[in-house]
């Protein structure tokens, strides 16, 4: 499987994503022809997103991993910005918010 992808009751095509489930970390034996998402260590060298007075505060970050598409990295349910963001969810109307979840992706 390149890609996964849920179907309708139909058979028709709905949508394709990395539907893998989150594991603690990323298997040793990962097929790199196959998608992933697994915990890893937030990065020390990677500088912490600050919006306004809230800081990133992740020790832990999801890296999703999908064919011919690379990697992305997402904050986790515990990150003190998604935290915000779930408290006041009219904060999404910011373009500082918009897509906050998402930290970057590989080329």
């Amino acid at each position: 499987m390149i890609m996964g992808c849920e179907f309708n009751e139909d058979r028709t095509m709905v949508a394709c994503g990395n539907f893998a489930e989150l594991l603690k970390e990323k298997p040793k034996d990962h097929d790199y022809m196959s998608g992933g998402k697994w915990l890893k260590d937030y990065p020390e060298s990677w500088e912490r997103i600050k919006i306004g007075k809230t800081t990133c505060d992740c020790e832990k970050i999801e890296e999703h991993y999908a064919p011919y598409y690379g990697f992305t990295w997402y904050h986790n349910k515990d990150c003190a910005l998604i935290k915000r963001v779930e408290e006041r969810p009219q904060l999404r109307n910011l373009w500082c918010y918009d897509n906050v979840e998402c930290i970057g992706y590989s080329d």
